[in-house]
């Protein structure tokens, strides 16, 4: 058996089949995930047997190298469009220590962009040291690679890879999708999946997508894309399910719910790599810009702030030392990010669950992770009250009555925002405004005593 596995690996007979992930909003797929089996018919055609023997033999680290070369050379072969997802186990992360180098030149030898794929670290079997899988992952993103948690909820360290990781894209394990529709804990825990990928930038991938009513739910829930049999199974040369498309058309959370793309501001981004002294004058140049996005091929990594980067730099010294620095070593990281799909009510939960001292009015809207423009707390305070209403649960198909209503008031979310927006306008910082500053701070007057 062991010299089977060998000379399969070595002699190039692995084939690889290719699954569709689709965009919830559009039916579009925005990439495809690749899947390697042994040769058909025989003993090593599923993975899971594949997998375990090449264990048996001492060459896992082999394989996964067989797999990654079949799987570029395969899909640019087929000129597929979108992201090439891929799977690696967190212990050949680990273990594979020319990975990045090896990587890159046969990205090269493909003429393959690696800002197109995606590394999948499995969660069965994920290290303890989430410090270390943090680390080896960093060299494979600075070569354009983002970086996806599969099967969160299968194992028993998803969270703390996820904090540690900061991954681009969770897939959620299937288990949390499979009976969804009479289980309404399994929707409450892919809420709050959702609900965590707002607030750190990550893209949600629901897995098992396997009849209508899974994917009106999800959708429903605020997960961004899809994957199952429902929409496509995995073949070697992948082919989406028309009937599945046009189901989806009539579950589209744009179809029913207005979101987040209502509220851009398309204000151009600048690159990482243009110099403060021309952000500067960008600024002074449209006084109605309060925020510029800051780009690395098209995708955000950063905000700056008009009045902060005028402040930083009217200290003694700070022009002439960084005028002719870079945006990115001044800009602020931490930024909240949100998809253009998003509705208005999720994106009012994230906003508010991010305010604090250091937390501004403006923050990104992407789409499908690319950048799309600003949005501004004040312009969601101004949205009319039923467009943050989600699918109201007495009115939904019968699955979604199964849910409970969502946590928290719409009344108090706009509340916070208005106060927000209040106490960062111009007229809140005057003299002479301290009783609206108190008002804006949450404060009553106390009653006077008969």
């Amino acid at each position: 058996m062991a010299d089977a596995i060998q000379r399969l690996v070595a002699g190039g007979g692995l084939q690889t089949v290719f699954q569709p992930i689709i965009d919830g909003s559009t039916g579009v797929p925005v990439g495809y995930e690749a899947l390697t089996r042994g040769p058909e018919g025989g003993p090593f055609e599923p993975a899971t047997a594949l997998i375990a023997a090449a264990a048996s033999a001492g060459i896992s680290i082999a394989l996964e190298r067989a797999c990654l070369k079949s799987a570029l050379r395969s899909f640019r072969e087929l000129q597929l469009e979108g992201r090439l997802f891929v799977n690696l186990r967190p212990q050949t992360l680990l273990d594979w220590r020319d990975l990045a180098r090896w990587l890159a030149a046969e990205a090269a030898a493909h003429r393959m962009d690696l800002h197109d794929v995606v590394l999948e670290v499995t969660e069965h079997g994920l290290t303890q040291d989430e410090t270390a899988l943090a680390a080896a992952v960093a060299p494979l993103r600075a070569l354009g690679c983002d970086i996806a948690i599969d099967d969160l909820g299968a194992g028993s360290s998803g969270l703390k890879t996820w904090a540690a990781v900061r991954p681009d894209y969770v897939k959620v394990d299937r288990y949390f999708v499979a009976g969804i529709e009479q289980d309404a804990v399994r929707g409450e825990i892919l809420r709050s999946v959702v609900d965590m990928g707002r607030v750190t930038g990550c893209h949600i991938i629901a897995e098992g997508i396997e009849n209508p009513e899974q994917c009106a739910l999800v959708l429903d829930l605020g997960v961004d894309f899809l994957q199952g049999y429902l929409l496509g199974r995995p073949q070697r040369v992948p082919r989406l399910d028309a009937a599945a498309l046009a189901a989806l058309e009539t579950v589209k959370p744009g179809a029913t719910a207005d979101c987040a793309e209502h509220l851009v501001r398309p204000i151009p981004g600048v690159p990482s790599f243009m110099q403060v002294a021309e952000v500067v004058d960008l600024f002074r140049r449209n006084p109605g810009w309060t925020a510029l996005a800051v780009l690395e091929s098209k995708r955000p990594v950063g905000l700056v702030h008009r009045d902060e980067l005028l402040i930083f730099l009217s200290r003694p010294l700070h022009p002439e030392v960084y005028n002719r620095k870079p945006i990115a070593s001044v800009m602020t990281r931490e930024t909240v990010q949100i998809e253009a799909r998003s509705r208005l009510d999720q994106v009012s939960r994230v906003v508010t669950a991010r305010s604090s001292h250091r937390q501004r009015d403006d923050f990104i809207i992407t789409r499908n992770g690319l950048y799309l423009g600003l949005g501004r707390t004040i312009d969601l305070a101004r949205q009319p009250r039923d467009r943050h209403s989600s699918v109201p649960v007495d009115s939904a198909p019968p699955p979604l009555r199964r849910l409970p209503p969502r946590p928290g008031s719409f009344q108090g979310i706009q509340r916070r925002l208005r106060l927000r927006a209040r106490r960062s306008s111009p007229a809140a910082r005057r003299p002479g405004h301290h009783a609206h500053g108190a008002a804006a701070r949450g404060f009553r007057r106390p009653r006077r005593r008969r």
